[in-house]
């Protein structure tokens, strides 16, 4: 140590002013980032039925949720969980908040990271009640159609077992 005192110290990181170059087109970033405001509005509408978020994902994507440890595979499944998701809410319910999307390409299209709160609104003059929060980690495809999720995995932010399931949910 004391004999390199004075001497340059060989760099180990890079420079601050040097930012990983970005491997994702802008075009494709912002349909992506569409993707993903899509799927907010679809499973807490349930449009159409609940086909719209269906049509978020490929054929046979899969959303993950590793908290519940329950899953949707395939259209129909997918169909079935946003019309579930959206039962008495109607077409303006506002519950999934998806924010901070980070996106890197990958050799099989691209990976995602987003974080996400899950909550309701309460009577008017009282706050939104947060009831679950994590992050999706998503592979996504581009298609014919134009970018699709592929596999969706939510990691819950605290992964306390949930609340045992009872005759009503």
């Amino acid at each position: 140590f004391l004999a390199t005192m004075g001497q340059p110290m060989a760099a180990t990181v890079a420079p601050r002013d040097k930012a990983t170059p970005l491997t994702i087109n802008a075009d494709d970033d912002a349909a992506i980032r569409q993707l993903y405001a899509r799927f907010a509005h679809a499973v807490d509408s349930g449009a159409e039925n609940g086909a719209a978020l269906a049509r978020l994902f490929t054929p046979d994507g899969s959303v993950v949720d590793t908290w519940t440890g329950r899953s949707a595979v395939g259209a129909e499944q997918l169909t079935a969980m946003a019309r579930d998701a959206a039962k008495g809410k109607g077409a303006t319910n506002l519950g999934t908040f998806v924010w901070t999307v980070k996106l890197e390409a990958s050799p099989q299209g691209t990976t995602g990271k987003a974080y996400v709160a899950m909550g309701s609104l309460q009577e008017p003059g009282k706050p939104f009640v947060m009831t679950n929060g994590g992050q999706y980690w998503d592979d996504l495809v581009k298609t014919a159609d134009g970018w699709r999720f592929r596999k969706r995995v939510f990691h819950r932010s605290s992964q306390v077992p949930p609340p045992a399931a009872s005759a009503t949910n």
